[in-house]
């Protein structure tokens, strides 16, 4: 209600200014601006199911941005843009790219929303709502300028004085690194794609989306993991009720996955949720909807705990429905019941069977390569040098073949698609059953 008459008021105020142009001047336009983007802001992270101000085409510019941090925009640009077009100025601000990613977070709480609803799609079909959001997130990628992307920020490097004096900066680049993370790991959520989207007649899904969704979802996951750990190494006191939201979702992953009947997945599986209660139980000291999250976490916790050689869990979608998609309210008090009224009457209870198989055993220890950006959590098993195919080498062997094969009035032979299709399966990959004498991609769990 607050925020909803936040907007109202801020849309009278532009009709007011409009109506009376020579009342305005820069100081008043800036309080504008900052007025403008703090509600649309609220709006998007906490109310995305009614906007106002995003509806609106006469948006203000954004704020000013914070400075950009020493002895990242000049090296850091020159190193990313070798080979590369850049799309947007390299000096584009953070406050942007955070409000850009915050506004697409919000597109997809509201198509949370909407399928909890009822309203199912088709989501690998081009018009869907799920590939215009896939979109908006690669605009985003493309958007980004090169100084604020991970690998150029130079984390580890950051004193703690530097992070004092900038906490301008580091506000938007923490908010902005983890919900672009976090925003593709709900999008591809094994719950939201097995369970809400096939309907209680239980469609059938293609099995390569299914392993792409699966792969997205354990990737993201395991870099927002990975970004939490970075945070507390770094020092910085988070307390946005926002990344407390996008670690309860994206939390659910690694909660399924620890019933896997791999050990190592399901021990990882584990860790990562205790990174992320760890996170949430920081936050639920000032914010009583993130508790009230965070106990429904714990409760699906202890029933994997209840039954270590179990790799079937059952549980009603109302419970991670309340993670994914409900507001915050405080009417939830300390959150000492969460479980108690939560799920909805119309919710039925959903059976889990996880059942992962990887092409490779998953090492402990794996070889880094030198860089300033670790794997993420969830990082892909190493593999043996004969199988490390670089994406341009195999690209530049095709061509060299297809020319070959025109100067030789000749096909391109067909072991070499065969080998690109083998090349670009992702190391991991849930292999289960056969088709036509080839290996059928699965996505290792299942819902009844």
């Amino acid at each position: 209600m607050s925020i909803g008459t936040a907007s109202r008021l801020k849309t009278l105020r532009v009709l007011i200014r409009q109506a009376s142009p020579a009342a305005s001047d820069t100081e008043d336009a800036d309080v504008d601006a900052l007025c403008y983007w703090s509600v649309f802001i609220l709006e998007k992270a906490f109310s995305p199911t009614y906007t106002v101000l995003s509806s609106q085409d006469d948006a203000p510019a954004l704020p000013s941005n914070p400075c950009l941090l020493p002895g990242v925009s000049e090296p850091a640009f020159e190193a990313v843009q070798i080979g590369h077009q850049q799309t947007q100025d390299p000096k584009a601000g953070i406050v942007s790219s955070s409000v850009q990613i915050i506004s697409i977070w919000g597109d997809i709480c509201a198509y949370l929303s909407s399928i909890r609803k009822g309203k199912t799609e088709v989501p690998w079909s081009s018009n869907s709502t799920y590939s215009q959001i896939q979109v908006q997130l690669h605009q985003f990628e493309l958007d980004l300028a090169p100084p604020h992307r991970f690998e150029n920020i130079l984390v580890k490097q950051r004193s703690p004085s530097e992070l004092h004096s900038y906490g301008e900066y580091w506000s938007p680049w923490t908010i902005m690194q983890l919900t672009s993370h976090a925003a593709l790991t709900v999008l591809n959520h094994p719950f939201l794609h097995l369970v809400a989207l096939r309907g209680r007649e239980c469609r059938a899904q293609p099995k390569l989306f299914m392993q792409h969704i699966i792969d997205q979802s354990l990737f993201h996951t395991g870099w927002v993991i990975r970004l939490l750990q970075t945070f507390e190494e770094m020092g910085l006191e988070i307390n946005d009720p926002l990344m407390g939201h996008q670690v309860a979702a994206t939390a659910i992953i690694p909660c399924l996955f620890q019933f896997s009947q791999d050990q190592q997945m399901a021990s990882k599986a584990r860790e990562g949720l205790y990174l992320c209660e760890r996170f949430l139980e920081r936050l639920s000291v000032k914010w009583p909807h993130i508790r009230h999250k965070l106990n429904i976490l714990r409760q699906l916790h202890s029933a994997a705990e209840s039954r270590p050689d179990s790799s079937t869990i059952t549980f009603d979608q109302g419970y991670f429905w309340d993670i994914l998609v409900s507001p915050p309210s405080y009417g939830a008090g300390d959150g000492s019941s969460p479980l108690a009224a939560t799920s909805a009457a119309d919710d039925p209870r959903s059976t889990l069977h996880v059942t992962t198989k990887f092409v490779q055993p998953w090492p402990d220890e794996q070889t880094r390569l030198v860089s300033q950006v670790d794997p993420p959590f969830f990082s892909q098993p190493s593999a043996s040098n004969d199988e490390q195919i670089l994406l341009d080498d195999l690209f530049s062997q095709f061509q060299r073949s297809e020319a070959v094969s025109r100067q030789n009035n000749k096909d391109v032979p067909d072991t070499l698609a065969f080998q690109a299709r083998d090349t670009l399966t992702p190391r991991g990959a849930f292999l289960t059953g056969s088709l036509d004498g080839r290996k059928e991609l699965g996505t290792g769990l299942s819902f009844q």
